[in-house]
């Protein structure tokens, strides 16, 4: 099946580019195109700063998960996709999981750069009032809460967190 733009020309998704997650021994590689399609990410965005901000929320997720990863190898899995659970072919339920964290941190890092392309300002206009910063705003928090949201569930905890220092 074919994407198309606004334009109704096919977008060009570059799946060519995989970023290799090799050094976390654990997560999977993350595909550019995979990441653009998932996520819309308008074609027009430079690969090299849809790239940036992939690498930017892989460190960040690997940093959070580094501790679940070691005891997963622990038990004998020496890979997100090795750990038993649902599955689609190559996809499991973990690598799916990290994937939508990855992916929700890091087009919240893009979201100023989407909202451009997409033109929220001509919306926002249209909205009441609402700025189109104080959109981005509000669709930036809610990427960052998905992503926070899905480690956390990965990890076994609830949606809320309570310490007592």
């Amino acid at each position: 099946m074919t994407d198309f733009g606004i334009s109704g020309k096919p977008l060009e998704y570059d799946n060519d580019v995989v970023i290799d997650n090799s050094a976390s021994n654990f997560w999977p590689d993350i595909n550019l195109g995979e990441f653009q399609k998932a996520r819309k990410i308008p074609a027009q965005i430079d690969d090299d700063m849809a790239v940036s901000a992939l690498l930017s929320a892989i460190n960040d997720i690997n940093r959070r998960l580094g501790g679940f990863a070691l005891e997963w190898r622990g038990k004998g899995y020496l890979t997100a996709g090795a750990v038993p659970g649902a599955k689609n072919g190559t996809e499991t339920e973990l690598t799916a999981q990290y994937k939508k964290a990855v992916y929700a941190l890091a087009k919240s890092d893009l979201i100023g750069e989407v909202s451009s392309v997409a033109r929220l300002g001509k919306a926002a206009s249209q909205n009441g009032g609402t700025s189109a910063e104080d959109m981005q705003q509000s669709t930036r928090e809610i990427l960052v809460a998905e992503s926070t949201m899905t480690v956390r569930q990965m990890l076994g905890l609830g949606r809320v967190g309570v310490s007592i220092i």
